[in-house]
């Protein structure tokens, strides 16, 4: 019996080695957010501007629109994973770029994107063990699942095939004014609650833990002498009114992070409302797709022309 368990052990030992191996194979040459990392900190090519951010930023903008620029978003970032990340670039990278774009979106600083993980086993390893009790509620379980995925990493094996980027990148085309005016505010409200979890109370719109990884970004530029412009990119009239709707109207002219920016004397550019009544430029509420794209890129590279011949 013993030596029967000793085969069935190894044999199971022998599985997990080669599913570990073969996952790292296959995640660091498959995986989008660890090959661009790769190729951001390898790369001979020094960019002047570094576009940071979430699926905001990766959906709104055409990098090679840009001149002189390099994206560094991810899709399902949020602002505490992007400045862990952005740090860790610093670090390794040899180049340094003049000036780094962040969103600032009506739910960039929200409870459900503060709350939002993703790809653990990629991102938690820039993180420092000491700093989980700054933004986690339950930093000793999110220790446990970080270790738990470091020892079983191909329990994320999606990422690593890159299933999920492949389903995100077939929204592109999608149209929100496929949907009636009932169908899109009732998406809109599920998402709002459901996801960014911001439709309770005003403070989970400026979620504080948030706002603090918002005041240690402008630190960390500062520190590195970087120049950080902020973006509000488009969303649409549902967004609004149904933010408005439930927490008041003051609630979308009273940011935080508004007042921090504005507080630091840095630029924000505001392009939120541009596409307000333009649902065929969107996917969904928040997020343009690919026609949305190729209008708003060339309007935000006017605005960011202008603003660096004086910034």
């Amino acid at each position: 019996m013993k030596n029967k368990l000793l085969k069935i052990g190894a044999f199971g030992l022998l599985i997990h080695l080669i599913l570990f191996f073969l996952f790292h194979f296959v995640n660091e040459r498959k995986n989008p957010p660890v090959v661009k990392m790769k190729q951001l900190i390898n790369t001979n090519k020094s960019h002047n501007i570094w576009i940071a951010g979430d699926s905001h930023s990766e959906r709104s903008i055409d990098v090679n629109q840009i001149k002189n620029a390099t994206s560094v978003a991810f899709y399902g970032e949020n602002n505490i994973i992007t400045y862990y990340k952005i740090k860790q670039l610093l670090k390794k990278s040899n180049h340094r770029p003049k000036y780094i774009l962040f969103p600032d979106d009506l739910v960039t600083f929200t409870t459900g994107a503060r709350q939002f993980r993703t790809q653990r086993l990629f991102y938690y390893q820039f993180i420092p063990l000491q700093d989980y009790k700054l933004f986690e509620t339950k930093p000793i379980q999110s220790q446990y699942e970080f270790i738990k995925t470091k020892i079983f990493p191909y329990i994320e094996w999606q990422y690593a095939l890159n299933l999920i980027n492949k389903n995100r990148l077939k929204k592109n085309t999608k149209l929100f004014s496929n949907l009636n005016t009932a169908e899109r505010n009732k998406e809109t409200k599920e998402l709002l609650k459901n996801d960014f979890k911001c439709l309770d109370k005003r403070e989970s719109l400026n979620d504080s833990i948030s706002l603090l990884y918002l005041n240690k970004t402008i630190s960390l530029c500062k520190k590195h002498q970087i120049k950080p412009i902020f973006i509000k990119y488009p969303m649409t009239y549902e967004l609004f009114n149904s933010v408005s709707s439930a927490l008041g109207k003051k609630s979308l002219n009273e940011m935080k992070s508004d007042e921090i920016i504005n507080k630091s004397k840095l630029p924000l550019i505001n392009l939120e409302r541009i596409f307000e009544n333009n649902p065929e430029l969107f996917f969904d509420c928040h997020h343009l797709n690919e026609y949305g794209k190729r209008k708003f890129t060339p309007i935000l590279k006017q605005k960011l022309d202008s603003l660096l011949k004086v910034y």
